[in-house]
């Protein structure tokens, strides 16, 4: 019931536990009893007699003038046992596989930190390096690469952060608390100047919200088992 509690709770759900209560079912029977009148059926292939047991104390007598069974408030709550059922183990959840293209490419899914550490940002540090290097050397090349690698490297950028989003739950919409600061702040900066308030104010939002965005990409960890973009990144 815990973790049933748990998943449930990882959805946006408010769950309250209760103690179990007793079943009903185990006080009923198919074979007739001795003080009661059996109701029998013929009407099909099958001939069948069933009562339910109910103790004669129990009986009591309703304004129509029918005789049922008095059932308690604590048994109406509860007229069959919850069913038992072996519970998923966090080791049991399911883990999806995610190829390179699937990491720099896709919206959909989720990857986990140690992919965006690994494969994102040590692989930026690489790749600046390489082209920062190739464009000391050969500034014409190395302007070339940079230009042929721009939209590629924009489109993984927001691929992975997305997906990382994905993983502790949350929208890729958040990845917009960078994008629109950064937009404010090219646009206040050719119209007022790169030297006004306005432009210094917006420059530091700007920041903020770039930490903020790095936080939760390399340090908040994925929650555990499946949540509403699928199943997290396996670790293999």
């Amino acid at each position: 019931a815990e973790k049933y509690r748990k998943a449930i709770e990882q959805r946006g759900f408010e769950v309250s536990l209760e103690e179990n209560k007793p079943a009903l079912h185990n006080q009923w029977t198919l074979e007739p009893t001795e003080d009661e009148i059996p109701r029998r059926s013929n009407t099909g292939k099958a001939l069948f007699e069933a009562k339910d047991v109910v103790p004669e104390n129990s009986l009591v007598a309703t304004q129509e003038g029918r005789v049922e069974p008095s059932i308690s408030s604590e048994e109406q709550d509860n007229l069959y046992a919850t069913p038992q059922s072996e519970i998923l183990e966090d080791d049991d959840f399911h883990e999806v596989d995610m190829s390179l293209k699937d990491i720099y490419f896709s919206f959909e899914g989720r990857i986990n930190r140690r992919t965006y550490w690994l494969k994102y940002v040590l692989a930026t540090i690489g790749l600046g390096a390489l082209i920062g290097l190739i464009t000391a050397l050969l500034p014409t090349l190395g302007l070339v690469l940079i230009l042929l690698a721009i939209v590629p490297f924009i489109w993984a950028s927001i691929a992975v952060s997305v997906k990382r989003l994905h993983d502790i739950n949350l929208s890729g919409w958040w990845y917009l608390i960078t994008v629109i600061p950064t937009l404010l702040e090219i646009i206040v900066g050719i119209v007022s100047g790169e030297e006004s308030t306005v432009y210094l104010i917006i420059v530091s939002i700007s920041a903020l919200c770039g930490l903020a965005l790095f936080i939760m990409n390399g340090f908040i960890p994925g929650t555990k088992g499946g949540n509403t973009y699928g199943y997290p990144q396996s670790t293999q």
